[in-house]
């Protein structure tokens, strides 16, 4: 069975990767500020100092990725929110669909008896025209019959 995807899921699903692809170059740009401040940290000399600025850079680098995951996480609920809401508008036509389809075959069926019983009442007229005509027949061959026994009684 092929599955269609709405349009609107679609482009839900364009927005998260360039939120994704915009983020991932957040990280990465917080990734080379935190090799500058490396290299800073070893020309320094300062321990305590480098360590306010590596603490810094992991801030930055942990809020980048925090907001990266609730930005999924929102995208991931909006996409479950229009898949479930595409599921029952499915169902419901669905449903509409067999309630047309089982309406349409009483009508059929309905339709079908009315030309059989029209039918076999055409059958069975056509059968006592035909036995009437036979009887008629009958009746008449008799006579011819009885009228040659008595001509030659005679």
């Amino acid at each position: 069975m092929k599955v269609e995807y709405s349009p609107e899921l679609l482009e839900l699903l364009l927005q998260q990767t360039r939120e994704r692809e915009r983020l991932e170059k957040k990280l990465a740009e917080a990734e080379r500020l935190l090799a500058e401040r490396e290299l800073r940290l070893e020309k320094a000399g300062d321990i305590a100092h480098a360590a306010l600025e590596i603490n810094g850079c992991f801030r930055s680098a942990q809020r980048a990725a925090e907001q990266y995951l609730n930005e999924i996480e929102k995208l991931r609920d909006s996409a479950e929110a229009d898949r479930r809401r595409i599921l029952a508008e499915a169902r419901k036509e669905a449903l509409q669909l067999v309630a047309e389809a089982k309406t349409e075959a009483q009508q059929c069926v309905s339709t079908a008896r009315k030309e059989e019983k029209e039918i076999l009442d055409r059958a069975r007229h056509a059968k006592n025209d035909y036995d009437a005509a036979v009887e008629a027949i009958l009746k008449e061959y008799k006579a011819s019959d009885e009228a040659s026994d008595e001509a030659s009684d005679e």
